[in-house]
């Protein structure tokens, strides 16, 4: 899993219930993601299947993601 460098994860569950929503919209387009705890930095990321980054890059080319989701992933 490759983690997505969020900007400044500050942990809370609102972060987390974010971070969550965009995992779903990835999810719903086929890349695998979860959102895992980060340990290095205390806070949450989103981690991305290696074997799905073309299909990221693909989606944020095509601007087919949301705006939250395009802001922190592309």
């Amino acid at each position: 899993m490759s983690r997505a460098e969020t900007e400044g994860t500050l942990e809370s569950e609102a972060t987390r219930r974010g971070l969550q929503g965009i995992v779903e919209e990835l999810r719903r387009h086929g890349i695998h993601a979860d959102v895992e705890r980060d340990p290095l930095r205390g806070g949450s990321d989103i981690y991305i299947d290696l074997n799905d980054l073309d299909k990221l890059d693909r989606l944020c080319s095509e601007k087919r993601l949301s705006p939250e989701a395009q802001r922190l992933l592309c």
